[in-house]
């Protein structure tokens, strides 16, 4: 037995929703561009009754799992993509992708960030991609580690849709839309090759030097994490139920030529959070408070 609906009764970015029931388990089954998403197990009734109830579960729990997709296994396979085929995703893609920007959460919620997709881009180090997205905000404290929260949680999961993506730190807007309160530029797109990678092609520094937890595995995550100029400007303390987060603060000639550090600290926590998710730990940061200064590095703020 089998239920479909008309394209009436479904965005764009999903291309078919229907009930089927196999081997009498009733199925709830949503096609879109990237995958096929099954919840077995629901009992409903009798579904020609229940259409329109249907119809609206199947909503809420697509928005559920774009928002609590396990992003984790991205983290340990997940390149920087800086060559692509030319060829624009589709619509539905693009329209999937921005669903699932809207539903992510913010690391600042009083610090609200955008974005917009542009065509061009300029600066040092350049990526010819065929889609270029751009966080702006207001110059508010707390935007940059948001649009590095948001941006690497983007990235696991184009990483999870065999889409690739880079961060583009020394990169611009080149249309008139740029804006003084731009953040950062990302370029994303299908790669060209594999948008993976073994986890023993990640260069980083030992564990020990960023953490005094060395077998904790959502710092481990964060380890993986990458940093503009692989720099890693972060060191995660553990105490008892509390995780303390410090970026360390660079010295010239550094300072003078990287000035992104706060994005990398959202990125950074992007990277424990996904952890904590997968593992079933919960995540609540507050942003500093009071405690021991920690030479070389600023205290940022706590998770318990």
């Amino acid at each position: 037995m089998e239920f479909g609906w008309p394209d009436s009764s479904r965005p764009a970015y999903i291309h078919e929703i229907k009930v089927s029931r196999r081997f009498g388990i009733p199925s709830i089954i949503f096609r879109t561009d990237f995958r096929q998403i099954q919840w077995m197990g629901i009992r409903y009734g009798r579904a020609t009754h229940n259409k329109l109830f249907l119809i609206r579960f199947c909503m809420a729990m697509y928005a559920w799992r774009i928002n609590n997709m396990d992003l984790y296994h991205s983290i340990g396979r997940r390149k920087s993509c800086r060559a692509y085929t030319q060829e624009p995703l589709t619509t539905s893609q693009l329209d999937e992708m921005k669903k699932a920007l809207d539903e992510f959460e913010l690391l600042y919620p009083d610090a609200p960030i955008e974005y917009r997709f542009t065509s061009e881009t300029k600066g040092m180090f350049q990526v010819k991609a065929p889609h270029y997205l751009v966080f702006s905000g207001k110059g508010e404290e707390g935007e940059q580690e948001n649009a590095g929260f948001i941006g690497q949680k983007l990235m696991l999961w184009l990483n999870a849709h065999e889409l690739g993506g880079v961060w583009l730190g020394a990169s611009k807007d080149a249309t008139k839309q740029r804006t003084r309160a731009d953040i950062i530029v990302l370029a994303f797109g299908t790669p060209e090759g594999s948008p993976h990678r073994t986890i023993s092609e990640f260069k980083r520094k030992p564990i020990a030097e960023i953490t005094n937890a060395l077998e904790d595995e959502c710092i481990k995550a964060v380890h993986l994490a990458p940093s503009g100029m692989n720099l890693q400007p972060w060191y995660l303390e553990k105490r008892e139920d509390t995780l303390r987060l410090y970026r360390q603060i660079l010295k010239p000639p550094m300072s003078l030529a990287y000035k992104l550090t706060h994005i990398d600290m959202g990125i950074a926590l992007c990277h424990y959070a996904v952890g904590c998710d997968h593992f079933g730990k919960p995540f609540r940061f507050r942003a500093s408070g009071n405690t021991e200064a920690k030479k070389g590095y600023e205290f940022i703020g706590e998770v318990n």
